[in-house]
């Protein structure tokens, strides 16, 4: 399903880079999106290599012109699971993780059940996966939750989520049973794309700073 020959790869230069990405993108936009190149320039600039990649439904969207809804989940899956094992073909000395924003995060957490991609073929180690603003549930569908494919696995979670998300608030999300294993960094005011309201005294650059540095204390507690 594309792999290698339609990636966007961010790759640290002049350092030796250890771990890295597999990016995903959420349900609208796809590897190109802003959000998507601001934040993997941004990983990459701390020594994290990241791989964007498009799902098969995005790149029909590309040729056709027209909007369409995401594959089904095992689609998306087996697309993230293609591009993971070409990353490791590709690039074998890197570990790579999992990472996704919104939808792409979702899909991310279900892969890690895959016994094929629970393990980390350079770590040895459980992989782990981080979600950029993760989809709890529909928005203004707050009954409708996404948690069962959270708490089914043992793996490590990081989850960086605005505080008025409106896909899981802070107040929602604390009244949820969670695994231990799943991280939640708060990132003040932020909405559905981590973006803080003028008036809060937040500001993007601040909270893309925060997701760097915990992004890579995550991903670098996880090295043997």
């Amino acid at each position: 399903m594309g792999c290698e020959n339609d990636w966007l790869v961010n790759i640290p230069s002049g350092v030796e880079c250890s771990f890295g990405l597999i990016f995903a993108h959420g349900a609208g936009a796809g590897k190109g999106h802003d959000f998507m190149e601001t934040v993997a320039q941004a990983l990459c600039n701390a020594g994290i290599a990241v791989i964007r990649f498009n799902f098969p439904y995005m790149d029909t969207i590309k040729i056709t012109g027209k909007r369409r809804p995401p594959d089904k989940m095992d689609v998306l899956i087996n697309c993230f699971k293609d591009n993971l094992t070409a990353a490791e073909t590709v690039y074998p000395s890197i570990a790579w993780s999992l990472a996704g924003k919104s939808l792409g995060g979702r899909v991310a957490t279900h892969l890690l059940a895959d016994s094929d991609a629970t393990i980390n073929s350079v770590t040895k180690q459980k992989r782990s996966a981080i979600c950029f603003g993760y989809p709890f549930h529909p928005p203004q569908k707050p009954e409708t939750l996404r948690v069962e494919n959270l708490n089914a696995i043992d793996n490590e979670l990081l989850i960086l989520q605005g505080t008025r998300d409106i896909f899981g608030t802070s107040e929602e999300v604390k009244n949820y049973s969670l695994n231990a294993n799943v991280n939640i960094i708060w990132l003040e005011d932020g909405d559905h794309d981590l973006q803080p309201r003028k008036r809060s005294g937040y500001t993007f650059e601040q909270h893309l700073v925060e997701m760097v540095n915990r992004a890579h204390e995550f991903l670098n507690r996880s090295e043997p």
